[in-house]
Parts: C-alpha cells; structure tokens; sequence
C-alpha cells in the first residue's frame, strides 16, 4: 500500500511457512518511488478486461 506518496507498507510472505506474514513500513522515498513504479508499470499492463468492476 501506498499512501500520499510518503508512505508505504508492504507484506513479505515466507515461503515455507503460509501462517506467518511480516510487514515493513518505510518512508524511504526511494522505496515509495520504486514501489509506485513498479505498479504503475504493472497497471498499465493490466487488460481492462480482467478488472472485475462488480465487487
């Protein structure tokens, strides 16, 4: 998640363990820059279509 562009918390799953799941807040304004391009580049490549609007 990304807030106000000053701010981001993202999940870190363990791979060998489903139950546990950390956190990490930052803000690191090169990580928050990092994190928002990353998904906008991701966004941009999203098919409209795969979007399910009726949730």
């Amino acid at each position: 998640m990304i807030k106000d562009d000053d701010e981001v918390l993202f999940f870190i799953k363990n791979e060998g363990n489903n139950k546990e799941m950390r956190a990490i807040w930052t803000n690191s304004e090169t990580i928050i820059y990092s994190k928002a391009l990353l998904f906008n580049n991701i966004w941009s490549k999203t098919d409209s279509t795969e979007v399910d609007t009726n949730e």
